[in-house]
């Protein structure tokens, strides 16, 4: 397990993290030792995203006085903090800066890739691959299902009484992506908005 600090708050990354990043990079096309260093390189591509998420959930919590932390682990990240608990409309501040921040780093990447000045090298494809996974990933995000931001936003707008319909309308999303993945044979991401599916509908914990 790799532990360290950024800007002050506690990091930790569990082995399973880096399976998934794996997969989601795009391991399971290498075919070759030159394939390696590409692959990488989305690695580190996945990590900078996932932190620069959690960053800008830590971001709000700091500014409400928390002292949060990062894990990330195999089903993404998650900022996790102790000794406050948010009101409604802070758990929605909370949430949403998640994916603001996400959609930052995919403009600002954007803009790198646009710019031209790298064109052809491994660097400016790496760049492009987090374009695409930062603005799919956060959109994705939004979506109302456990443990996701939008879930979160969802459960704060519904407050207590909203749960068991919080839970409905996450497992049939979920179930609905599900199916939507396994028909375009994206069966990762299948197998993932399933297990949502099935958690929401239990309401198990994913962390």
């Amino acid at each position: 397990m790799l532990r360290f600090n950024i800007f002050g708050i506690p990091v930790e990354i569990q082995p399973w993290f880096w399976l998934v990043a794996a997969f989601v990079s795009g391991a399971l096309s290498v075919n070759s030792a030159d394939a390696l260093v590409p692959l990488a390189g989305n690695m580190g591509m996945v990590l900078v995203s996932i932190l620069v998420h959690e960053l800008g959930h830590c971001w709000t919590l700091r500014r409400l006085g928390a002292r949060p932390v990062i894990i990330l682990h195999g089903f993404g990240g998650a900022a996790m903090w102790r000794s406050m608990v948010p009101n409604r409309p802070q758990q929605v501040a909370i949430s949403l800066s998640g994916p603001a921040a996400g959609f930052l780093l995919a403009a600002l990447l954007a803009a790198l890739s646009h710019s031209g000045f790298m064109e052809g090298t491994l660097l400016a494809r790496v760049i492009s691959f987090g374009v695409i996974i930062n603005v799919f990933w956060n959109i994705l995000n939004l979506l109302p299902i456990q443990p996701l931001d939008g879930g979160h936003v969802l459960a704060a707008a519904l407050g207590r009484s909203g749960l068991a319909t919080c839970r409905i309308v996450g497992a049939v999303c979920a179930a609905g992506c599900a199916i939507l993945f396994l028909a375009w044979e994206a069966f990762f991401a299948a197998v993932f908005f399933g297990f949502l599916a099935y958690a929401n509908w239990t309401g198990r914990s994913l962390i």
